[in-house]
C-alpha cells in the first residue's frame, strides 16, 4: 500500500495486525521498524524515530535480525537532514554493532552511509556507494528496492560523470514503473528520467506526484533537483 502511494492506508494495516494476543513474538517489532519506514517517507520524522527506537528494543527482546538497518538509517537520515551530522554519524557508527549479514534493510544502511557522507562532502565516495548498491540490487533482480535510492543514485552518477550508471538505473526503474500502476513508481522514474535529461519541468512534475503521494521527503529532494536544473 505505501508502494502504490497509499501511506494512511500501509500505517492501518500494519497498526492492526501487531495484535500483541495472537501475533508471534517477533511481529511487533518487526511492525514497528517497517511502521517507522512510512512515517519517515511521509515527513513524520519525530513519530518515525519513536517508533524506531521502541521498534529496535522490541527486536533485541525478540532476538529479530529482519529489518533490524531500518531504525539506524532512518536516524541517520533525519539528523543529516536537520543538520545534525556529530549524530548522524552516531546513528551509523552504532549500526556496526550488528553481526547479522543480507538482512532486509542493508540497502536502506549504505543509502544513509552515501548521503551523510555527501553532506561531509565526500561526493565521489558517496556517488560509488550508491553505485555499488544499485549493482547489487539489479543483480539481485529485485529492481523495486531501487526506488529509494534511485534518485540519489542518477543525480550523484551524474555529477560524477558516471553516465553509464546513471542509464542502467534509469532503465531499471522505467521498467518497474512499466509493470505497476504505483504513481511512486512513476514518479521516481519521471525524475531520474528528467535529471537525466536536465528537463526540470519533468522533475517538477514527478515533485507533485509526489507530493500527492504524501512522500514528503522524497518530493523535497525532487523539488530541490528541479530548481538546480
Amino acid at each position: 500500500m505505501d508502494f502504490l502511494g497509499d501511506g494512511d492506508g500501509a500505517l492501518a494495516g500494519l497498526r492492526a495486525s501487531a495484535n500483541p494476543g495472537v501475533a508471534p513474538r517477533w511481529l511487533p517489532p518487526l511492525v514497528q521498524l517497517a511502521t517507522a519506514v512510512v512515517l519517515f517517507r511521509r515527513g513524520d520524522w519525530d513519530d518515525a524515530l519513536a517508533e524506531a527506537d521502541a521498534g529496535l528494543l522490541a527486536a533485541e527482546e525478540a532476538d529479530l535480525r529482519l529489518g533490524v538497518f531500518w531504525p539506524y538509517a532512518i536516524g541517520a537520515l533525519v539528523a543529516s537532514a536537520r543538520g545534525q551530522q556529530g549524530l548522524a554519524h552516531e546513528w551509523l557508527d552504532n549500526s556496526r554493532v550488528l553481526a547479522v549479514e543480507g538482512v532486509l534493510g542493508r540497502d536502506w544502511l549504505a543509502y544513509a552511509h552515501a548521503i551523510v557522507g555527501e553532506a561531509d562532502g565526500e561526493t565521489e565516495q558517496a556517488a560509488s556507494l550508491l553505485a555499488f548498491t544499485a549493482d547489487r540490487i539489479i543483480d539481485a533482480r529485485a529492481p523495486a528496492f531501487l526506488l529509494n535510492i534511485g534518485a540519489d543514485t542518477v543525480r550523484l552518477a551524474l555529477t560524477t560523470g558516471q553516465r553509464d550508471v546513471a542509464d542502467r538505473v534509469i532503465g531499471e526503474l522505467c521498467g518497474v514503473a512499466t509493470k505497476t500502476a504505483s504513481p511512486v513508481a512513476a514518479a521516481v522514474a519521471g525524475w531520474t528520467g528528467g535529471l537525466r535529461a536536465g528537463d526540470h519541468a519533468a522533475v517538477e512534475a514527478a515533485a507533485q506526484r509526489l507530493v500527492d503521494c504524501r512522500r514528503a521527503r522524497e518530493a523535497a529532494r525532487a523539488h530541490h533537483d528541479a530548481a538546480v536544473l
